[in-house]
C-alpha cells in the first residue's frame, strides 16, 4: 500500500472514518454482500434506467461482468481502466476525472448544456 500513499496519507485516510464515527457504515456492504448477495434475476426487480457509467480497475477486489451491466443498467460507459484499485479517485485522480468528463459531456449536450 505505502507504493500508492504514504503513511500519513494512509493514517489521514483511516482517520477520516474513525473520527467521523462511519467505518461501520463502510463496511455494512462487503457484509451484506457476502452475507446477503444481491440476486438481480429475483423477479419485480426493475432494470436501472438512468444513464450508467461503470469502471473496471485492476486493483479492485471485483467487478460486474459487462453482459450482466448490460442487462440491469442503461450503461452507456464502461471503461476498463489500466491502473487503480479501491481508492481510485486518490489513486489516478486525473484519468479518474477524465473518465467521469467523458461520462457527463453526452449527458450535458443531450440537457443543452453544451
Amino acid at each position: 500500500m505505502e507504493r500508492r500513499f504514504s503513511r500519513d496519507e494512509l493514517i489521514d485516510h483511516a482517520m477520516l472514518y474513525w473520527a467521523a464515527d462511519c467505518f461501520h457504515t463502510s463496511a455494512r456492504f462487503y457484509w451484506e454482500a457476502y452475507h446477503r448477495p444481491w440476486r438481480p434475476d429475483r423477479p419485480g426487480l426493475p432494470v436501472v434506467p438512468v444513464p450508467t457509467a461503470i469502471a473496471i480497475l485492476p486493483g479492485e477486489i471485483t467487478y460486474p461482468p459487462r453482459a450482466w451491466a448490460e442487462r440491469y443498467y442503461h450503461l452507456v460507459r464502461w471503461s476498463e481502466l489500466p491502473a487503480g484499485g479501491h481508492f481510485a479517485v486518490a489513486e489516478e485522480p486525473e484519468r479518474m476525472a477524465a473518465d467521469l468528463r467523458a461520462f457527463f459531456r453526452p449527458l450535458r449536450r443531450e440537457a443543452g448544456g453544451g
